[in-house]
């Protein structure tokens, strides 16, 4: 605990303490009231433009996914050049792919058996020294490229691909 702050007035008798004491129960009872007043006004706000806020989400959503229809029933002539987005003049919509990222082979795999198969075949090298767990960017990075041990350790690697659409707010 640090050192208390200065206090403004030394209470000298049991007294002033009660007193004092009267005082913080006023004080903390009137903050108290002000943080309700507070949450109260926001809860309101939040009410009151809840309604539009979700019309607009709603309506964004819907219009993206018609870009998505859009863009996929044209992909041909989209991505013709090696082009993987379009611009249009208020924002750019295309495909994205995600890094690839460690899974399990299928469902006869878990990760208590991915665990029991890289120790069997590498020792430690593939676990964190902390935790013991697998360190799945490491067997990414050096197992990734070659399909086939990764598949006999129960484990491979998977990419998604992501419709975006971005508006240009400028």
């Amino acid at each position: 605990m640090g050192r208390p702050k200065k206090a403004t007035t030394v209470l000298a008798t049991l007294e002033d303490a009660d007193a004092a004491m009267l005082c913080l129960l006023l004080a903390v009872t009137e903050c108290s009231g002000a943080i309700a007043a507070r949450d109260l006004e926001i809860a309101r706000l939040q009410a009151a433009c809840e309604p539009l806020i979700n019309a607009s989400a709603a309506r964004a959503a819907d219009l993206e996914a018609q870009l998505q229809v859009y863009y996929m029933d044209h992909i041909g002539e989209i991505e013709q050049s090696g082009a993987r987005s379009l611009q249009l003049a208020h924002g750019v919509i295309g495909r994205r792919m995600s890094p690839p990222a460690l899974h399990l082979l299928n469902k006869s795999w878990n990760w208590r058996t991915v665990e029991v198969k890289l120790r069997a075949l590498f020792g430690e090298t593939y676990f964190a020294r902390a935790k013991a767990t697998v360190d799945k960017e490491k067997v990414a990075k050096e197992l990734g490229p070659n399909e086939r041990t990764l598949n006999e350790c129960g484990l491979k690697l998977r990419q998604d691909e992501r419709f975006y659409a971005e508006v240009a707010r400028s």
